[in-house]
């Protein structure tokens, strides 16, 4: 019902979600278009651990492939570059 995930972060603050820079497990880890690698549409992803390096593991649809469910690593670094939904 929030659109894209372009529209995620300001959709989730609009219906009374945290919407911030510090991750959380269970979080919808956000990114607008053109940022953090996503295209034209964003991205969203779920953070499904927050390692001891500060780096986060998260699962998550169409990355790199469309249809296809994965799991990946966002390094400590480029954490707090993304929104999390909470």
């Amino acid at each position: 019902m929030w659109g894209n995930g372009n529209n995620w972060a300001d959709n989730a603050r609009a219906n009374g979600y945290n919407v911030n820079n510090t991750p959380s497990v269970g979080a919808i880890v956000h990114s607008y278009a053109g940022t953090n690698g996503a295209y034209s549409s964003g991205h969203v992803a779920v953070v499904e651990s927050i390692n001891p390096d500060g780096s986060i593991t998260v699962s998550e649809m169409g990355w790199p492939t469309a249809g296809t469910k994965t799991m990946r690593t966002i390094s400590a670094d480029k954490v707090a570059n993304h929104n999390f939904i909470h």
